[in-house]
């Protein structure tokens, strides 16, 4: 799920020592970056095509990734308290949605939503009292098929509820 909005799960964090924070993407199969961010920080970017990933999003647009970078080290944190580096390996997107998208595996391997609760960004206060509606794109990728499927929904901000 990619969330758009008024409001959008946000750790805070680093990444390779730089304070960054991160769009926790509970519905993303995949790490992303963003190829300008990337650049801008001094990554090392694969770019042959066995570095490069098609993904097809809900509306049926289809974009390959610009490649992969290695190794990366995403901590949770703010200020001089962070955790112990995640070694991490991300996809690099041209226009991603954020500079840093933590994918579905990575956020529950590691707990996020529990563990590190104390670093996510809740700016949900700012529009408390606008109805704003919030849309998901699930995007399912399926490597071994060579095939995703897409879904977009609409819900109230008021039905929604993250749990910590």
């Amino acid at each position: 799920l990619l969330y758009l909005g008024a409001f959008t799960p946000i750790f805070e964090g680093s990444i390779n020592g730089r304070v960054q924070t991160a769009l926790a993407d509970s519905g993303s199969n995949v790490l992303l970056m963003d190829e300008a961010y990337a650049r801008s920080i001094g990554v090392h970017i694969q770019t042959g095509h066995e570095h490069q990933t098609r993904l097809k999003f809900a509306d049926n647009s289809v974009t390959d990734t610009a490649g992969m970078t290695y190794n990366v080290k995403w901590r949770f944190g703010r200020d001089d308290e962070f955790t112990s580096p995640y070694p991490l390996d991300f996809h690099i997107l041209k226009n991603a949605p954020a500079n840093i998208v933590l994918s579905d595996t990575f956020l529950f391997d590691t707990k996020a939503f529990s563990q590190y609760h104390q670093y996510l960004i809740n700016d949900d206060d700012d529009y408390e009292d606008e109805e704003m509606r919030m849309y998901f794109f699930a995007i399912d990728i399926d490597k071994r098929k060579n095939r995703m499927q897409g879904t977009i929904s609409t819900i109230p901000r008021s039905q929604i509820s993250f749990p910590l």
